[in-house]
């Protein structure tokens, strides 16, 4: 994830340091409205500051994400579920559940053509 966002730090975030980036909002494609109004997430301006590490950042999101994705397979965010695992034993699983679909779309394909 190093790069344009990461390229003060250099894979190591110092947070005492003001080396924010603005990106173009996602919410409105950096347009700063959304329909009539202005744009809830970047109030209008088109770009949204990041001043954190984008790293640490990303990482939260995928962690929600995947909550999420277990979530959808009855696995719940609750004592005793998900929350309750081993971070390896997650880690596992996700690539698990990745390689089956692989392999389930490398046949799919084989079937196709013959």
């Amino acid at each position: 994830m190093c790069g344009e966002l990461c390229k003060s730090c250099h894979g190591g975030c110092h947070p005492n340091e003001a080396s924010g980036v603005e990106i173009e909002c996602v919410g409105c494609d950096g347009s700063g409205k959304q329909g009539e109004d202005d744009c809830e997430h970047c109030d209008g301006c088109g770009f949204i500051e990041i001043d954190g590490c984008p790293r640490k950042q990303a990482q939260e999101v995928a962690s929600a994400v995947n909550l999420a994705a277990m979530a959808e397979k009855g696995m719940m965010p609750i004592a005793g579920g998900i929350l309750d695992q081993s971070s390896w034993f997650i880690d596992l699983w996700q690539l698990l559940g990745s390689e089956k679909s692989r392999i389930s779309s490398e046949r799919i394909d084989r079937a196709r053509r013959g």
